[in-house]
């Protein structure tokens, strides 16, 4: 177990201040495992459908309690909360702070934390914003989570798509705005609404990039197949 990191006041105050409203904005959207305790959380990630698909277990179980433990530093009455209060939410500057202190040299203490957070997503401890999503550069979450979240119904999206004549390339864009969706709103797949699509197409017309063009082209995010 890693000791826990407690954030200092200045650092809770200034988060106070700047994310206090984005945190009363959503106060709906917190995942499944938002009160449960860390060590809960800790314990049911070995349950995870993609946990034994990608070694080390042990980095990703460190991590997450490193991350963890860093979110315990700061007041709220869940883990979603914490998270926005932290100012986590804005980007991954945050992955050297809750890193920093253990021991460990700085790129394996960054992979080790980067790790635990792939697995704390696809246990919706938290549900990421979009500006995260959009800087967290890792195809194994992504890969991960389509053996999580609907792993038949992401299948079913890759013929559909096929048989349009998307690219390899193309189709790979499309499921990753799907399950970007899925991460940051907390539903399946199947439960995706129209208002979740839309609420991604405009952040992705406010940020411009690839969202953008992944999400507006005719037929490239949203290849859903037949019922």
């Amino acid at each position: 177990m890693t000791a826990a990191v407690i954030a200092g006041p200045g650092t809770v105050a200034c988060a106070e201040q700047g994310s206090r409203a984005t945190a009363s904005r959503h106060p709906q959207r917190v995942g499944p495992r938002d009160r449960r305790s860390a060590g809960e959380i800790v314990a049911s990630l070995p349950l995870l459908p993609a946990w034994s698909s990608r070694p080390p277990n042990a980095q990703r179980l460190r991590g997450a309690r490193r991350i963890l433990d860093w979110l315990s530093g700061f007041p709220g009455d869940g883990w979603q909360a914490r998270w926005l209060l932290s100012g986590a939410d804005n980007g991954t500057g945050w992955i050297e702070e809750a890193a920093a202190g253990t021991g460990d040299i700085p790129a394996m203490r960054r992979e080790v934390v980067t790790d635990g957070f792939a697995v704390l997503l696809l246990r919706q401890v938290v549900l990421p914003g979009y500006q995260l999503l959009g800087r967290y550069r890792t195809t194994s979450l992504f890969r991960d989570a389509r053996q999580v979240f609907s792993p038949g119904l992401f299948e079913r999206i890759g013929q559909a798509g096929r048989k349009t004549g998307h690219s390899a390339v193309q189709q790979a864009v499309a499921e990753s705005c799907l399950l970007k969706m899925m991460l940051h709103t907390g539903r399946d797949l199947g439960e995706l609404t129209e208002g979740d699509l839309l609420g991604y197409h405009d952040w992705g017309r406010r940020n411009g990039g690839e969202v953008r063009s992944a999400c507006t082209r005719r037929g490239t995010c949203c290849v859903m197949p037949a019922c």
